[in-house]
């Protein structure tokens, strides 16, 4: 399967909205698996909706890439990394403005949190941006030659 052998439940850390819900991870050898469960509100409850989703660890590749492009945002002064290579259309310009003008403003540094939010394959994800004051959703792809990518790109 997809997700391997199961290394937890992820039970102990499920989370609900009402009392009719639960929503939980397991955690396999290749990715995680969201699950999450509602019942009707009805003396005999039955299933209202089941929904269950794939997030593969991202490769390698994608983890440098996301890694670096991160460090390379948080330093002053702040560089697109040489090591990345980028897609013509990727407006590093951007993002060298906003992280110039975040971090000038004395905030706190950016820390990439290794496991994706989603994935649709290992080579690109969304992944959080965290700092003490925010958190941010950022999506990143990589190709076989480490290349960063737009969203959406193949």
């Amino acid at each position: 399967t997809k997700l391997g052998a199961i290394e937890s439940s992820g039970l102990a850390d499920a989370t609900s909205e009402w009392s009719a819900h639960l929503s939980w991870w397991l955690h396999g050898t290749n990715g995680r698996l969201h699950v999450e469960i509602s019942l009707t509100p009805e003396v005999r409850s039955r299933v209202q909706s089941l929904s269950v989703g794939f997030i593969p660890h991202p490769s390698e590749a994608l983890a440098s890439v996301a890694t670096a492009i991160v460090a390379a945002l948080s330093a002053t002064p702040v560089e697109w990394p040489a090591s990345v290579p980028r897609a013509d259309d990727l407006d590093t310009n951007a993002l060298v403005s906003w992280a110039t003008w975040r971090n000038s403003g004395g905030a706190d540094s950016l820390a990439l949190d290794p496991v994706p939010n989603s994935a649709e394959s290992p080579h690109s994800a969304v992944f959080t941006l965290r700092s003490d004051a925010t958190e941010d959703e950022w999506c990143d792809s990589a190709d076989a030659a480490w290349g960063a990518r737009r969203p959406g790109e193949s």
